[in-house]
């Protein structure tokens, strides 16, 4: 499955600046990780496997591209830490990924073959593994967000600059990893998220 990759850098500046280091030298625990995932369907209609697959690619996300879609989007709030020399970094570093992945959802009618109930479900466990590791993906492009936002160190007139130059970077890295392993698993067809119309 396609995973297009969004990366919003909402960075935010906390109103002020954040005390010295010699003032609040454990300020930085603060920093974090936070992750929320909505999970929505689209209805499928079908009697026969060919049936649903048809269903599918015109009721899909993303102009009937694709099954299922996963995205992607950070924002980022922290604190700023002069260091007296106009340079600044930063403190209380907070990372939010939020997730939103669209699945089909089909309930067979009453004489439907139990061949294609069977198939179906094999298919969605398949597509839910494909995307799963989709999310990984983009988990690991947050975490390398939160890591260079704590390592940053430039002039304080600079840092909106340099976090946007930072999560451009860190968006296009993710963009081909997510690219990347689409192409090693033909869009999850390798992994089984290919549902088998011809079925009866």
């Amino acid at each position: 499955m396609n995973f297009r990759f969004c990366l919003v850098a909402a960075a935010v500046v906390a109103a002020g600046c954040a005390p010295a280091r010699s003032e609040n030298p454990t300020l930085d625990k603060f920093s974090r990780l936070i992750g929320t995932n909505d999970l929505k369907y689209y209805d499928v209609q079908g009697r026969t496997p060919g049936d649903v697959a048809k269903s599918m690619q015109a009721l899909g996300p993303e102009a009937n591209e694709f099954f299922g879609h996963p995205r992607s989007s950070y924002s980022a709030t922290w604190h700023k830490r002069k260091d007296g020399a106009g340079q600044c970094d930063l403190l209380s570093v907070q990372v939010t990924t939020a997730s939103q992945m669209m699945l089909p959802r089909w309930t067979p009618p009453a004489d439907t073959g139990t061949g294609s109930s069977a198939e179906w479900r094999r298919f969605m466990s398949a597509l839910q593994r494909h995307q799963v590791e989709h999310k990984r993906i983009s988990d690991r492009g947050a975490r390398q967000l939160l890591d260079g936002l704590l390592g940053l160190k430039t002039f304080c007139s600079e840092v909106p600059r340099d976090v946007k130059r930072l999560t451009d970077s860190i968006n296009v890295q993710t963009q081909s990893r997510q690219a990347a392993y689409d192409l090693r698993t033909h869009r999850g067809g390798t992994q089984g998220a290919v549902f088998l119309a011809w079925l009866p």
